[in-house]
């Protein structure tokens, strides 16, 4: 019985032994495939922490591009109130000159009438005979209201003038400004 006991206590510690055995291979291997695993996470941990950095660099840069382009369409923007500001000044300029103008033709117009009338009215009290003998000399006033008229003229065709080169003016600088607001 003791030899039974001791044989069994044998065979009892040669399994343990084996277990023992087994047990550190499996602790080794589990060890190992820990450690792999380990190394596996810490590689894709830092491929995921580089790619988002590079990420937050390329949205840092976006930002970086687009708060640039936010200055810049600031800029645009206050160039195109300076310009319609600009426009709005030239029309104001155009209309007061365009009614000045008017009312120095119409003048002018009215000059031109009343001289016409006054010719007409001198001539009906002059013979024809008395045409021929007329030089300014012997009419002064005649002489006076001729210069007035060839004045008033003058007047009306340097008015005529400078209305179109206004115009040529003002149409100009608002094709130019529509131009420059077309391409912003």
């Amino acid at each position: 019985m003791l030899d039974d006991k001791e044989a069994e206590s044998d065979e009892l510690r040669e399994r343990l032994s084996e277990f023992e055995d087994v047990t550190k291979q499996l602790e080794e291997k589990y060890a190992a495939a820990f450690t792999h695993l380990e190394q596996e996470a810490e590689e894709k941990i830092e491929e995921k922490v580089a790619e988002l950095e590079a990420r937050l660099a390329e949205i840092e840069e976006k930002d970086a591009d687009i708060e640039n382009a936010n200055r810049e369409i600031e800029k645009l923007g206050q160039q195109v109130f300076e310009l319609e500001d600009e426009i709005d000044k030239l029309r104001a300029e155009s209309a007061h000159t365009l009614q000045n103008e008017a009312e120095e033709r119409e003048r002018l117009e009215a000059l031109v009438a009343a001289l016409k009338d006054v010719r007409c009215v001198l001539l009906s009290y002059l013979p024809i005979a008395d045409l021929n003998q007329l030089t300014f000399r012997k009419l002064p006033r005649i002489k006076g209201i001729y210069k007035l008229t060839r004045k008033s003229f003058r007047k009306y065709q340097i008015c005529t003038n400078r209305t179109n080169v206004i115009s040529r003016h003002t149409s100009f600088r608002k094709r130019s400004l529509r131009s420059t607001l077309k391409t912003l």
